[in-house]
């Protein structure tokens, strides 16, 4: 009898739990249905396919349904949010902020504002977008299936962390939320102002806290560190800016980025009690 991995249990149930109880509040139940029929075919397909040891191909057709499910989940956040009347945290983020830096981070990065500046940022923050496509390619092209299906688990699960605390703690992030506290607006060129298009019209709107671009960038270098020690080690540096970039641009408050930090050790000390990388023979 064929088994679900444990990334596959935690977003079935989280995609049940949220239409049965979105259809039970009445909120949107339209939504509520869609999202009960999408997660009932993500629940059956795993059954659908033959054996992955007989069909290798079948186990990385599950890999890539798994993603393409979280990034529905993900473009839900905001539905899912609204309709359970959840209200937005950046009163309390920004609170956050103020008791540890006496700001929040960006309006002190006001002082390194400059149009070339503001683009070499935005060319940072959208490489995490890059660097994810590529690990994933290389997971699902490079990797034996065990090993490829080992990272799911790790990865995938970071994302259902990272989508639960979304949902618990809503925010719009200081660049929507504070405008007036900055004296100056983000000037950039061309290139800024087409990467901000793009972000805007790829993001369910809630998806501050914690900051993925720091939670999964660092559960992909931690994995990049056996599975491709080149990349690691060319994403590294990078790694650095796209971290400071979340805040430069204002995306996010800086306790965002804390409790990327903090969320990534707890999944890494997890998985490494549960697996540990010794079991990924590299």
């Amino acid at each position: 009898m064929k088994k679900l991995f444990v990334y596959e249990i935690t977003f079935i149930l989280l995609g049940l739990s949220c239409s049965v109880c979105g259809a039970l509040w009445a909120v949107d139940s339209t939504f509520a249905i869609e999202l009960l029929l999408v997660t009932a075919f993500y629940s059956a397909f795993p059954f659908a396919l033959p054996s992955s040891k007989e069909k290798p191909i079948c186990a990385k057709l599950r890999v890539a349904i798994a993603f393409i499910f979280i990034f529905y989940i993900y473009q839900s956040v905001k539905k899912i949010v609204d309709g359970f009347g959840i209200t937005l945290k950046d009163e309390f983020l920004l609170l956050c902020d103020e008791f540890l830096f006496g700001e929040t981070l960006s309006v002190y990065m006001q002082v390194w504002q400059t149009a070339w500046f503001t683009d070499i940022n935005s060319v940072l923050y959208i490489l995490y977008d890059i660097y994810l496509t590529v690990f994933l390619v290389y997971c699902l092209f490079f990797l034996a299936v065990d090993k490829m299906q080992w990272i799911a688990n790790y990865l995938f699960n970071a994302f259902f962390c990272g989508f639960i605390l979304y949902i618990m703690i809503p925010a719009v992030g200081p660049r929507y939320a504070y405008a007036s506290l900055y004296n100056l607006p983000i000037n950039g060129g061309a290139v800024s102002k087409t990467i901000h298009l793009f972000i805007e019209s790829a993001s369910p709107g809630y998806d501050v806290f914690p900051s993925l671009h720091t939670m999964i960038l660092l559960v992909m270098l931690n994995c990049d560190y056996y599975i491709c020690r080149l990349r690691y080690y060319i994403m590294l540096p990078c790694a650095v800016g796209i971290i400071f970039s979340t805040m430069y641009l204002r995306y996010h408050y800086a306790i965002d980025v804390i409790a990327g930090v903090v969320v990534f050790f707890a999944i890494k000390k997890w998985f490494e009690k549960q697996y540990g990388w010794d079991s990924y023979e590299c």
